[in-house]
């Protein structure tokens, strides 16, 4: 392989992130964030804390490789109605990670 096709494997790699909104969930500032890879074979939208007490970053949807952006719009807009928008008492709690999820990106999955 020459070094001009490693360049531009190792650019269509990174990792890009977009922040589409600054939203509040129980005072604390949030900032929802669409991250992808230039060749968009990674696109995931993440709920990451920017103040408060929680650190965690939640993984709030991901997408497939030819997923158009109106989806992940789409996807920010409802997490915003139906999970920022609600008292903490009506809130689904975002369920766990699971390997089965990370299958979703072709790791291998145990049986």
């Amino acid at each position: 392989m020459i070094p001009a096709t490693l360049e531009r494997s190792e650019q269509e790699a990174e990792l890009k992130e977009e922040r589409l909104s600054v939203v509040r969930i129980d005072g604390a500032r949030h900032s929802l964030i669409w991250a992808y890879n230039r060749g968009r074979s990674v696109s995931v939208l993440l709920d990451r804390p920017e103040q408060g007490a929680e650190k965690l970053v939640r993984l709030v949807g991901a997408f497939t490789p030819g997923e158009d952006f109106d989806v992940v719009e789409t996807l920010a807009a409802d997490y915003e109605e139906h999970y920022v928008k609600c008292t903490r008492a009506e809130r689904i709690p975002p369920r766990p990670l699971e390997l089965a999820d990370l299958g979703y990106w072709g790791a291998p999955v145990a049986p």
